[in-house]
């Protein structure tokens, strides 16, 4: 058996408890609980679509910062806040799991959820979205 295998339901438990704590602190959370798990999951289920083993396991500070970022990205050009909606990250989701990462000065591409909230990752993806929804 491995025992390595992600269990959801502990990250689910995660997501509860830094969702919780940013409450606590006074943050405004504009997704509610239910949406991040949706999107963990979708996300969690399409990582093992393509690398066919489970996603790395996070840690709650990393979740903590994951909550903080989902909700908007910044505009490359106009330097504005896009303010994204859970139902926009599905499509988003699977362009990023189509792309090939170059390695870079950092390295190879891990593909984790830490990864596609960073940079202009996500920003890149809502613009690949939109030129598919215009044709």
């Amino acid at each position: 058996m491995n025992n390595n295998k992600l269990d959801f339901s502990i990250v689910r438990r995660q997501i509860f408890m830094c969702y919780s704590n940013l409450q606590k602190q006074g943050y405004d959370l504009s997704w509610e609980r239910r949406d991040y798990e949706i999107l963990f999951s979708f996300f969690y289920e399409n990582y093992k679509k393509r690398f066919k083993r489970d996603h790395p396991r996070l840690t709650n500070e990393q979740i903590t910062t994951i909550l903080c970022d989902l909700p908007s990205f910044t505009d490359e050009y106009s330097e504005c806040e896009i303010e994204a909606t859970p139902r926009m990250y599905a499509e988003m989701i699977l362009s990023y799991f189509e792309q090939k990462f170059d390695a870079g000065m950092y390295g190879r591409c891990n593909y984790s959820l830490l990864h596609f909230v960073s940079g202009k990752i996500r920003y890149f993806r809502y613009c690949e979205a939109l030129e598919r929804n215009d044709e």
